[in-house]
């Protein structure tokens, strides 16, 4: 290496500017961690009037800290956008919040698997 060389940043960091703080958690705490934190749900409504907006909140189990969340939308093609995602967040109480809205000019299901990754505990 060059004295006058800028180092690079480190892998972790260059991977959460790309992807973000879901990617950076999982690149800290490792696959193995992983499996054993995440907690998930699966919501499948057969009508969700324009307009409307479903609301969840998943937690992590005593002890633990919603350290990222994230959603995927099932059967919608990839060229329409019906599902607006207004919150995405940790709440107080260690779990994480997410409200969905159908955004589309008619009822519509919702398919989509949420998810939170935990860590600590004992």
């Amino acid at each position: 290496m060059k004295a006058n060389a800028t180092p690079r940043p480190d892998p972790a960091r260059r991977l959460a500017a790309r992807t973000g703080r879901l990617a950076l958690a999982l690149a800290l705490l490792g696959a193995a961690a992983m499996a054993d934190g995440r907690r998930y749900e699966q919501i499948d409504l057969r009508r969700v009037d324009p307009g409307e907006s479903v609301a969840r909140t998943l937690t992590c189990g005593r002890g633990e800290e919603a350290v990222g969340g994230g959603w995927r939308f099932t059967g919608i093609p990839d060229d329409q956008t019906i599902w607006l995602v207004h919150d995405n967040y940790p709440t107080d109480d260690g779990g994480w919040r997410f409200v969905l809205q159908n955004v589309s000019l008619r009822a519509q299901p919702l398919r989509a698997f949420l998810y939170v990754y935990c860590m600590g505990g004992g």
